[in-house]
């Protein structure tokens, strides 16, 4: 089956966070306008399960074994970063 891109909800915190997504989801975007998002490339067909992301501000501490997915700026001037962990399945379809 061909993947598809899927908005998740999920809000800026300090270090990481659950999002119930299908397995091997990979976040490609977040952006804060209109409540926090992101979008992730997903397989349809797969049972969703918890998976972490971390969503941080500037000069927020960033988790130990956190890789760097996205940033991005809303109109009123936050500035926000989507990392995922370096050694998770996600991204693995």
């Amino acid at each position: 089956m061909a993947s598809e891109v899927w908005k998740f909800r999920a809000d800026p915190e300090y270090g990481w966070q659950e999002v119930m997504m299908p397995r091997g989801a990979e976040p490609i975007h977040y952006t804060g306008v209109n409540g926090g998002h992101l979008w992730a490339i997903v397989d349809p067909e797969a049972a969703e399960e918890p998976q972490r992301v971390a969503v941080l501000g500037t000069g927020w501490p960033i988790p130990d074994g956190a890789r760097h997915v996205h940033t991005d700026m809303t109109l009123n001037g936050w500035v926000w970063h989507l990392f995922v962990p370096e050694d998770s399945t996600q991204g693995e379809r």
